[in-house]
């Protein structure tokens, strides 16, 4: 009876243009949002059961936003670069076991490349994966086949994740040690082209550059080698795109407000964007479509806290957060946090060296910025900080220091995106006519362009319900006595 109640409630306000303002208490109280939750457990305005309903609401540079980002698949997950002489029935073949008992798809060429294939082939292969896992062993720069895979998949762009098998970070950089002699003899082969030998050395050292793992700082024992790269795999192709929304009316044009806010923002390397407005108005659906548009040009490096108003306030509620924010972003699993001020100090040594993807979500303090993120400085170039709250003050006064310009103010839905919003809801996509068209006209209008709000309008009058029963729903609304809108 309480449900019923409140739904009837919430009804009587958007219909009436006397209770709009209150509408936006509403929201303010979540009020709306229990409501969902309750329509969403199949609960329907008459105690029966209807159809489920759904709210609509990383050292790498940014890549630019395009609309395949989110889209674009990969036939592997991990391509193997390696000598075979040296790690085939070891080292390499153990590892690519234990990636393919965990479910990742994984190309080693004995497997999948066909005798006689030449490099063009293995060229596709790493085009077709998502991270690229070079071992670097004493004799893989031996293998011109080996430096061209390494360099194509720098050409790629694709996340490499290096292993240092014998050798040090600095042989591969500089080409000392074994890659030395190999890189002498290479130079001598006249049959080989010379500026494709220093295309090899250029993405050798960018590849030495990048943070991987190194044998010996595992003592040498190649099963703990094997399990650090499997967690870090795992933690990488385990993250994907969130769920926008069920019906995402309005979210490209949205978007593309971003997209250029971003690309016009003067952060000196850290871009921070705020985005603002009340409740229900679609906050949260914009910055998770933003989050899959960007995700994949920071290698893993991202992390969407979401309702961070709800959890700070429970029980060590900012250190929690604060220790998904070190998993997701740093990689960094199991250290417990002993207060706030322990996270902040953690994340800023541990975080500013890396370009991040940062989504904070439902923000209503200072407290909570300044314990996830304090300051530009506690970045890398590159990053990416978005904020959503209903409070732009805790945004002006932060110590992120978000400037106006640096605020996304997102409008509401117009007239049509909220009946085509309200119809995918009431009527499954159908489209309504005579008696039922007026009456969505007059719900439209009064909702004001608010998402949630539309969205719980469209799952409490359906199309299941004949224009008789919209009547005696919308007469019962009108006998809610007044003072019953301005309780709490």
């Amino acid at each position: 009876m309480v449900i019923f109640a409140a739904l009837f409630i919430v009804v009587a306000t958007i219909l009436f243009g006397a209770f709009r303002q209150r509408i936006k208490d509403f929201l303010r109280e979540d009020v709306l949002g229990t409501l969902l939750r309750q329509l969403s457990g199949n609960q329907g305005i008459d105690g029966g059961t209807r159809g489920d309903t759904e709210a609509g609401e990383e050292l790498e540079p940014l890549t630019p936003l395009s609309s395949s980002s989110t889209t674009r698949g990969f036939e592997f997950e991990v391509f193997l670069s390696f000598r075979g002489e040296d790690t085939r029935k070891g080292f390499t073949g153990h590892l690519y076991e234990g990636l393919e008992l965990r479910g990742v798809s994984t190309f080693m060429d004995s497997d999948k490349l066909e005798r006689g294939e030449d490099i063009n082939k293995l060229f596709e292969y790493i085009e077709r994966s998502k991270i690229c896992i070079p071992i670097f062993s004493k004799r893989y720069a031996d293998s011109t086949w080996c430096l061209k895979e390494v360099t194509k998949s720098v050409e790629c762009g694709k996340e490499i994740v290096p292993v240092f098998f014998g050798v040090e970070p600095s042989d591969v950089r500089y080409q000392n040690g074994p890659f030395k002699y190999a890189f002498e003899k290479h130079e001598s082969n006249k049959k080989l082209n010379q500026e494709e030998v220093r295309k090899w050395r250029r993405a050798l050292k960018k590849v030495g550059n990048l943070f991987g793992f190194n044998l010996k700082n595992m003592n040498w024992d190649e099963a703990e080698l094997k399990r650090a790269i499997i967690k870090r795999v795992l933690n990488k192709v385990n993250k994907k795109p969130l769920e926008v929304a069920k019906h995402p009316v309005g979210i490209e044009t949205r978007i593309g407000y971003v997209r250029k806010m971003l690309e016009n923002v003067d952060t000196n390397g850290v871009l921070v964007l705020g985005i603002h407005g009340m409740g229900g108005l679609g906050k949260t659906t914009i910055a998770k479509a933003v989050y899959n548009d960007l995700m994949e040009g920071f290698n893993g490096a991202s992390c969407f806290l979401s309702n961070i108003r709800e959890k700070s306030a429970q029980p060590s509620g900012l250190v929690a957060l604060q220790e998904q924010l070190i998993s997701d972003v740093l990689m960094v699993q199991d250290i417990p946090l002993s207060d706030v001020a322990q996270g902040k100090v953690l994340i800023k040594e541990r975080a500013n060296r890396k370009g991040v993807l940062l989504i904070l979500d439902d923000v209503d303090s200072i407290e909570q910025l300044d314990a996830l993120a304090g300051g530009r400085d506690w970045f890398g170039s590159g990053s990416v900080i978005i904020i959503t709250t209903r409070d732009e003050k805790a945004l002006l006064s932060c110590n992120m220091k978000v400037k106006q310009h640096e605020i996304y103010k997102p409008q509401e839905l117009n007239e049509d995106e909220s009946l085509e919003l309200f119809m995918h809801h009431a009527f499954n996509d159908v489209q309504p006519h005579g008696e039922y068209l007026r009456l969505s006209n007059e719900v439209v209008e009064a909702a004001g362009g608010l998402p949630l709000t539309l969205e719980v309008l469209g799952s409490l009058l359906t199309c299941d319900m004949d224009v008789q029963q919209w009547k005696n729903v919308l007469e019962k609304l009108k006998r809610i006595p007044l003072a019953k809108f301005n309780r709490g």
